[in-house]
């Protein structure tokens, strides 16, 4: 039985649909491709001219050793230790989404590697997936705050993953001299060339499963307290006044 001509007609039109779409998809991933490639060589080459005065780098690596922690900084200052060795072993979590495909391009290129999840469950699984590198000191950099805010508001999502993982914490506080600030919800902070950037690293905080289900509200205190002194004592290694 031979098909009508409206028949062929439409499933000529539907052929020609998709053709249409299979091509804007490919020409869509690889202008996004390009422009991570672009970008991640953009940011190398800015970090390249940033100084840093640190606080507690050092010591943190003497009393951890090889074992992995938890880095957690504010999502406003998630650019400024780009430059610094923290990032060698960093683990970023990053959203399993398209955009987070991009940011992962951008961060291999400056030697950061990713774990695609949340701060829940399925992040605890691409957690599990990277022990290897946890074992021989990778870090898994959460911001709190993150990834819609409100801004430097503390939510449960660094504690349940360091408590469920059993990794200690480590608040990060990043300061720069100078910089500009994005209009977005969290004022991202994305410091100009050849300034100098404050870090000060807090002692490793350890938070097991049962002080977290017991008294929460304490130990998200708790890390806001390590998150402050951290800031303050990043401003004062650049000698600037505290906020």
């Amino acid at each position: 039985m031979s098909s009508s001509p409206d028949a062929l007609r439409d499933a000529r039109a539907g052929y020609i649909r998709a053709v249409r779409w299979t091509g804007r998809i490919n020409r869509f991933f690889l202008r996004s491709a390009v422009a991570a490639w672009c970008t991640g060589w953009l940011v190398r080459v800015w970090m390249l001219t940033l100084r840093y005065r640190v606080d507690g780098w050092g010591e943190l690596q003497q009393r951890l050793g090889n074992r992995g922690f938890v880095l957690v900084l504010w999502h406003d200052s998630l650019i400024l230790p780009l430059g610094h060795d923290v990032r060698r072993g960093m683990l970023a979590l990053v959203s399993p989404d398209r955009d987070g495909e991009f940011l992962v391009r951008v961060l291999q290129r400056q030697g950061v590697g990713a774990v695609r999840g949340s701060t829940n469950r399925s992040g605890v699984r691409a957690l599990r997936e990277s022990f290897a590198a946890l074992q021989v000191g990778g870090k898994v950099v959460v911001t709190p705050d993150g990834p819609r805010g409100p801004r430097r508001t503390l939510q449960d999502g660094a504690l349940w993953l360091a408590t469920q993982a059993s990794l200690p914490i480590v608040a990060l506080g990043a300061v720069p001299k100078s910089a500009w600030h994005a209009r977005s919800w969290d004022r991202m902070c994305a410091p100009r060339p050849f300034t100098c950037i404050g870090l000060a690293f807090s002692e490793p905080l350890l938070v097991t499963r049962e002080e977290f289900a017991h008294d929460a509200a304490a130990m998200r205190a708790r890390l806001v307290q390590a998150l402050e002194a951290a800031e303050a004592r990043a401003r004062q290694k650049l000698e600037l006044r505290n906020a």
